[in-house]
């Protein structure tokens, strides 16, 4: 939506300083609205039990009246160790960050730079396709393993720069054929976010999930940082080179992780993160598994 407001601005008006303007007062809608949905969102109630707080967790469970009866939890019967989990999602972070990022925004602002519409464009149609994607995500992931849905988004990132390198090689001057390609490049990104941000929280234990998560994302973050000065040099046929070579990168673990790891769908949270048992209690009724 930023990128369709950044585009339609400047189309308009011709001006840079609308234009950011324009994306600043929607920003600032968005945060209003990302306070108000966080206010009235319940607080997790594993979280307030693992720092003690278990009559809040009482009451949070009793105002939500969740009752899953219709689902049978299943648990674990292998674990894999913190460190390696730990490995694996630092990689698969660098690998989907960085290649998201150089292809929705660093590509553009290096080598569409002349035409402020045209560098809009890119951003807009990287960043469509990550939607659609999304909502597609958000329905396969509840039906595929895990395992499969890894392999599937940074196996199809790596062939999907094949036909972009292609576009470069063969018809540098279609753009409309650079923003379709653009598109699906991106849609892998989201799918490979999705499988991030389903692995993230649910293979770390709960007292130290958020931690664990925040030192998984330094790795990407400061290597985008980095990568943004140090491909300001590069052709764009050693920057696609660069991308390719960053989702066989993603793909190494994807691929691990589909011959060692566990699908997580309809698993018991604390066995999947290797906690070791629950507390009995009010809100379990009974131990957690061994």
């Amino acid at each position: 939506m930023a990128a369709a407001i950044a585009a339609l601005t400047y189309s308009l008006t011709d001006s840079l300083l609308l234009e950011s303007i324009a994306v600043l007062t929607a920003a600032g809608v968005a945060l209003a609205a990302a306070i108000i949905v966080r206010g009235l969102m319940p607080e997790s109630i594993r979280w307030l039990t693992a720092k003690g707080r278990e009559d809040e967790a009482v009451k949070e469970l009793k105002r939500l009246s969740a009752t899953p009866s219709d689902v049978r939890v299943r648990g674990v019967d292998r674990l894999i160790g913190l460190w390696p989990k730990f490995a694996m999602l630092a990689v698969l972070g660098v690998s989907q960050h960085i290649t998201y990022g150089l292809m929705a925004y660093v590509v553009g602002a290096y080598y569409f730079s002349s035409s402020p519409l045209t560098y809009n464009y890119v951003i807009m149609y990287a960043n469509l396709g990550a939607s659609v994607a999304g909502l597609l995500a958000a329905w396969l992931v509840r039906r595929l393993d895990i395992r499969s849905f890894a392999v599937l988004a940074y196996g199809g990132g790596y062939l999907s720069m094949v036909p972009i390198m292609l576009w470069l090689a063969l018809a540098p001057n279609n753009m409309a054929l650079f923003y379709a390609l653009l598109f699906v490049n991106i849609a892998f990104s989201e799918f490979a976010w999705a499988v991030r941000t389903v692995l993230e929280p649910t293979l770390f234990p709960t007292n130290t999930r958020a931690t664990m998560i925040g030192l998984v994302r330094v790795a990407p973050i400061a290597l985008y940082s980095a990568l943004t000065y140090i491909t300001s040099s590069f052709s764009l046929w050693q920057f696609l080179l660069l991308n390719l070579f960053m989702w066989f990168v993603g793909y190494v673990p994807a691929a691990w992780w589909s011959g060692h790891g566990y699908d997580l769908r309809l698993t018991r949270l604390e066995s999947a993160s290797g906690e070791l048992h629950l507390r009995p209690g009010r809100l379990t009724g009974q131990p957690g598994p061994a």
